[in-house]
């Protein structure tokens, strides 16, 4: 194939070059024929041609090789492409037709099967052409040419019929230049324009051309569709109300998968969520829609969705207070907007309802702006805007004054020198400067992320400090560090963050308006896929950056802070961002960015800039076209290097403002000037941050005494927002998507599934191995002396796969904590579900743990009593690890921090050191007879309570306990009269028999182990006579009741678990900080 791609290449490249002038046109069809020819083969086409301009080659033993290697189909295709070339020229040469009949007669084709398509040509004619070509269209697979789309039934066709009385190959299209032809063989069933289609020929199809294949029709425009998307994956999405599925596009073949509503494939209903392959002449239906096939969804594809986006009529719905757009009309709209030739018009609203139109009330039909008018509805102002979405906009800010911030770092440093600037409604302002000049923590300042020490920011002339609860929902804040969930798509990552704020608004608006933000960002091809990690970003950086941009846009934000937004993007996705910023200045929002070193073409787009130094100082605020002159002055004072940085002033490049700022101080001879600064010797600057800062303040000052508005002292205004608090069914929707979104998180984690799924039943096995001892031959759990060791330990595994599932939780979320608790969601929620979540992986551990271990270790009848503790000691686990995510901030801290939580459940534990035997000194108190310590921790808990549910709660014992209850009640009842002797004696045979099947059962002898039981019978025993608590006591008295020791250890973990908890929720809730 290589041989022939090489040899066909030869000769076009001979008959170019043969040319006296080479066309554009010409140059154009061998460009897209290179492209096609070398699509089958791993080399590169520039490599090839580059080496045969190059080269010497005899042209007649390029035509031998085609002559014998070519199929007849390729050779009539060669030539075709010639005429086609030759046609771009005003009229056909006679040199053209020359080298066309000389080239056929090289190849051996007649040359008048090809002056059918050269008439046509020459007479510009508008009818259909063919030219004959004898041959079977199965050679088109084995054909150089790689970009036929063949139509028939079976695998050998592109598309695809299911009738099997089709052949394989009822004809194929394909294109050269801007024409395409069919091409059909013998035995076809085709039809071209209403009549059968001449066979064994070559139609050049025009733009009238209709083609019919098993009745389905395809326009020229559907066959133009399916050559250009021939190779292309797609998804196509059909969303409506009241059905939902999607074509699912692989090369030419399609199928379709259902989600919602009834819809039939052939007549027959399809299953929802199932995969089905859809043929080219199958019928599917929407059950009250009419029929349609592929050949409609193909030659519709560039508008399907687009309905949703261009709406005719879009309907205002009030339900239950919360107003939102619908495309449906219902008995809850309030008033209608329609679309005509000129723009939306906004009709009356029905009886009842009061609807204001820029104030002013709506009592005819009026044209209504997307994104400018504003519309009151129920005392409350909206606007439409660009994407169809209803957006509340409680004030409009019209200015936002910050005024002389300072703020230190903790360490003294000072990270912002007297900031003061004035952005307003509609402005765009970036904030420039190098790196470390404070940009980000001025960006936290504005978004009140953080307090600054000294200064204020005023909304309107309302402290931002001071009304913080009110103004916080109104601003967004994008921090540069993504925010984003990686084991979440795009779609649920912006689903969970508004289900959480807003539980109470029914799920089909917020549906909506997830998806109008994704259409708003440029992001709803990515719905589905999922944003993956730094490892693996399923995501561009532009990309990301969007998603982030579009998590804040949820909740139609009137200020609007990102911190480097185009960081690490390239041009085009950089461009993209500032687009999506610059139209929501469209919206009268305010928006404020920082970026490090825009282009020109960006710069541009800006309302105002502001440019920092080192220290926090301001240099420059004011607009782009401002901002060059401003530092003509210090230009004038350049010396070294000053034609370098004129050049770039004339080019209006945004790196002049860094090299001026930063210029370096020079001597006499020309050599930088250095100096010991912070301890770091460095040049020394012409111009340091205190001229810059005091420069701009003089010119703020001068500003102030030529400005002719005088302003009246504002008040201190304060503005309260009513607490919402939630009810009982929005409560549980909010519960509900905390915990799935912690379950997706964790389950779609697949390398930590299958750590966490192998880990427990393989340290079951390797555990339950180890200890697997007996002192004689035969194995026998009963006389098993390591089971109380077996316990300990895995006591102690399970507190430490608890803490490996649960440590890094907080800590891998932190930011996106801080951001969910400024707005206002539940700690108690998050926590909960990540409790539960944990708990819910722990508690399949502890089965598969047990299920392996006692099968090794032969351990019967304590199966639920087993899985509940080591669910415990997980639980424990899961709890301080929890804990310990919330308190540190790095990932090493946790890794070194785990021997310190380990090693003291160990020690104390019971199992590896008496309590009698450990340093006196621990005591508090000298008469307890262990040391006080060991109450705190949980391992002595578990393990006391396992080891002796292990000794007197097995099967056995509880069966046992049950029939003893029953004698008791038999003897009193004998004693007291109420049953004969005769029917005492009966009870007595029936307890007898009941005995001795338990132990036939559950024999006694091999379901409890004899060591651990005379253990704790031991202590039994000292707790009966002393009246004391003894450690490894199966019986626990509290105040003059007795309790089982495995019951009451448990409560006491429950308590122990309790507490962890409460201790993180309090850090999460209010001293969780960055």
């Amino acid at each position: 194939m290589k041989k022939t791609i090489d040899m066909v290449t030869r000769l076009y490249v001979y008959i170019l070059k043969s040319d006296s002038q080479i066309s554009g046109a010409e140059i154009e069809i061998l460009y897209s024929l290179l492209i096609n020819l070398f699509a089958q083969v791993d080399v590169s086409w520039e490599t090839y041609v580059k080496e045969i301009v190059e080269s010497e080659y005899r042209i007649e033993d390029v035509f031998v090789y085609l002559d014998r290697h070519l199929s007849v189909f390729d050779k009539i295709r060669l030539i075709q492409s010639l005429v086609i070339m030759a046609n771009t020229e005003a009229d056909f040469a006679i040199s053209d037709l020359t080298e066309i009949m000389e080239l056929a007669k090289n190849l051996n084709i007649s040359a008048a099967t090809f002056l059918p398509l050269i008439d046509h040509f020459e007479k510009q004619a508008q009818e259909s052409v063919h030219i004959v070509c004898r041959h079977h269209l199965s050679h088109v697979k084995h054909s150089v040419f790689s970009d036929y789309v063949v139509f028939g039934h079976g695998d050998p066709a592109d598309i695809q019929y299911r009738d099997s009385r089709l052949s394989a190959y009822e004809g194929a299209i394909f294109a050269i230049d801007k024409y395409m032809f069919l091409s059909v063989g013998s035995g076809s069933n085709a039809i071209l324009d209403g009549q059968k289609a001449e066979q064994n020929a070559i139609h050049l199809l025009n733009e009238s051309s209709v083609l019919m294949i098993a009745d389905r029709e395809y326009s020229y425009s559907c066959l133009q569709k399916m050559y250009s998307q021939r190779d292309q994956a797609d998804d196509i999405v059909f969303r409506k109300p009241e059905y939902e599925f999607i074509f699912r596009k692989f090369k030419s073949s399609y199928s379709i998968v259902v989600y919602n509503g009834s819809m039939s494939l052939n007549g027959r209903e399809m299953s929802h969520n199932r995969r089905y392959e859809v043929f080219y002449d199958d019928t599917l239906q929407i059950r009250n829609y009419a029929p349609f096939h592929l050949g409609m969804v193909i030659q519709d594809r560039a508008v399907i969705g687009i309905e949703d986006y261009l709406p005719q009529a879009l309907y205002i719905i009030s339900d239950k207070g919360y107003l939102h757009i619908s495309r449906e009309d219902s008995d809850k709209s309030i008033t209608s907007i329609q679309y005509r030739d000129d723009g939306f018009y906004i009709y009356p609203p029905r009886k009842g309802f009061q609807v204001f139109i820029n104030q002013q009330e709506l009592s005819e039909p009026r044209l209504f702006n997307l994104n400018i008018d504003t519309l009151t509805i129920d005392k409350k102002n909206y606007r439409i805007n660009n994407f169809y979405d209803l957006i509340e906009t409680p004030f409009e800010i019209e200015s936002y004054v910050v005024t002389d911030i300072k703020h230190y770092f903790p360490d003294g440093v000072m990270a912002l020198d007297s900031v003061s600037f004035e952005a307003n409604k509609g402005q765009m302002v970036a904030i420039l400067g190098q790196s470390g000049c404070g940009k980000s923590t001025l960006t936290k300042v504005l978004s009140s992320e953080i307090m600054p020490t000294y200064g204020q920011i005023r909304i309107d002339g309302k402290n931002l400090y001071t009304n913080i609860s009110y103004f916080q929902e109104h601003i967004a804040y994008v921090p540069q560090d993504d925010l984003l969930y990686p084991n979440l798509s795009v779609y649920e990552n912006l689903w969970y963050r508004i289900r959480l704020r807003m539980p109470e608004v029914q799920k089909e608006i917020l549906e909506q308006k997830v998806n109008n933000i994704l259409h708003q960002v440029n992001l709803s091809q990515h719905r589905d896929t999922i944003v993956g990690d730094f490892k693996k970003k399923n995501l561009s950086g532009g990309e990301r950056k969007r998603l982030n941009l579009a998590l804040e846009l949820l909740f139609e934000p009137t200020i609007i802070i990102c911190d480097e937004p185009t960081s690490g993007l390239s041009f085009n996705d950089a461009e993209h961002i500032i687009e999506i910023l610059s139209s929501l200045c469209e919206q009268d929002k305010i928006v404020i960015l920082t970026i490090h070193q825009p282009n020109s073409s960006i710069y541009r787009k800006f309302d105002r800039v502001m440019m920092m130094d080192m220290g926090g100082k301001i240099a420059f605020y004011g607009t782009p076209t401002e901002s060059f002159r401003y530092f003509d002055e210090e230009l004038s004072m350049l010396s070294v290097r000053k034609a370098e940085v004129e050049k770039k002033r004339h080019l209006l490049t945004t790196d002049y403002f860094y090299d001026i700022i930063t210029y370096p101080l020079y001597d006499e001879m020309g050599q930088p000037v250095y100096e010991q600064t912070h301890k770091q010797v460095q040049a020394k600057r012409m111009f340091p941050p205190d001229y810059w800062r005091d420069k701009y303040k003089r010119k703020m000052l001068y500003e102030l005494m030529l400005s002719d508005v005088q302003s009246l002292p504002v008040p201190s205004a304060s503005v309260k927002r009513k607490e919402k608090r939630l009810k009982p069914k929005s409560y549980y929707i909010s519960m509900l998507s905390f915990i799935s979104r912690s379950f997706k998180m964790k389950i779609r984690n697949r390398t930590n599934n299958l750590i966490t799924f192998l880990e427990a039943p393989l340290l079951g096995l390797i555990i339950s191995f180890i200890l697997r001892h007996t002192t004689t031959g035969v194995y026998s759990y009963a006389e098993n002396n390591n089971i109380s060791i077996y316990i300990f330990v895995s006591i102690i595994a399970f507190i430490f796969l608890g803490m490996s599932n649960s440590m890094e939780e907080i800590l891998s979320e932190r930011k996106i904590i801080l951001r969910e608790r400024l707005m206002n969601l539940k700690a108690s929620n998050y926590q909960f579900s990540k409790l539960l979540v944990l708990s819910f992986f722990g508690l399949i551990q502890a089965v598969l743990y047990h299920s392996i271990a006692a099968l090794v270790l032969d351990i019967r009848g304590l199966s639920f009593i087993n899985i509940f503790y080591f669910y415990l000691a997980s639980l424990i686990g899961n709890s301080i690890g929890l804990l310990t995510s919330a308190f540190i901030k790095e990932n090493r801290a946790i890794i070194n921090f785990l021997p310190l939580i380990l090693i003291p459940q160990i020690i104390f534990g019971g199992a590896v050191i008496e309590f009698e035997r450990m340093n006196h000194d621990l005591k508090l108190y000298e008469k307890h007879p262990i040391p006080e310590i060991v109450q705190v921790v949980p391992s002595r808990w578990l393990f006391e309570g396992l080891a002796t549910a292990y000794a007197k709660n097995t099967a056995f014992h509880k069966k046992l306990n049950t029939i003893k209850k029953k004698e008791l009640t038999y003897l009193q009842g004998y004693r007291n009269a109420t049953i004969s002797s005769s029917q005492f004696q009966k009870k007595r045979t029936e307890i007898y028999y009941a005995k001795t099947k338990l132990a036939e059962k559950w024999d006694p002898n091999r379901i409890v182990n004899g060591y651990l039981n005379s253990a704790v019978s031991i202590m039994d025993g000292r707790v009966l006579n002393s009246g004391k608590n003894e450690f490894l006591s199966s019986i626990k008295l509290v105040g003059r009741y007795r309790r089982k020791t495995w019951n009451y250890n448990a409560l006491v973990i429950m308590l122990f678990a309790l507490a962890l908890n409460l201790i993180t929720w309090i850090k999460i809730k209010y001293y969780f900080k960055e």
